[in-house]
């Protein structure tokens, strides 16, 4: 199924900030990027992230809690057929993100592997998995 995150900011490969965007991710990748903030027909689940900062991640596979995998993360990657691996983001300018800046409390929700995480089910995982 198809997941939609509306009201994020991106960042474009250009450095460009872009606001009150949808971001969909279908099939563990994104799917399209759209103005307007709302709600796209056709999604199977929408999460409204308004004001957030969306932006793609590399995770470790070797790492069983997605928190713990954590490696990079970056901003332009969000044309159709990109890596769906996104970290929703709070307390970000995005005209000075810096992936090491990333930290747990930073992190309000994830969709890694088509799968949507709020912020404690990442904390649960983390502690079921016996992570840091």
């Amino acid at each position: 199924g198809s997941i939609a995150l509306t009201g994020v900011s991106i960042v474009e490969s250009t450095g460009q900030v872009r606001t009150n965007m949808t971001v969909v991710i279908a099939n563990g990748r994104i799917h399209r990027v759209e103005q307007d903030g709302r709600p796209l027909a056709g999604s199977d689940r929408t999460f409204d992230a308004r004001g957030k900062l969306v932006v793609a991640v590399t995770l470790d596979p070797a790492e069983p809690a997605i928190l713990d995998g954590f490696r990079h993360a970056w901003v332009g990657q969000f044309k159709p057929g990109d890596p769906g691996d996104v970290f929703v983001l709070n307390t970000f300018d995005p005209r000075r993100f810096r992936s090491e800046d990333v930290t747990d409390a930073s992190v309000v929700a994830a969709v890694v592997g088509g799968k949507y995480y709020t912020h404690n089910m990442l904390l649960a995982q983390r502690e079921q998995q016996g992570g840091r």
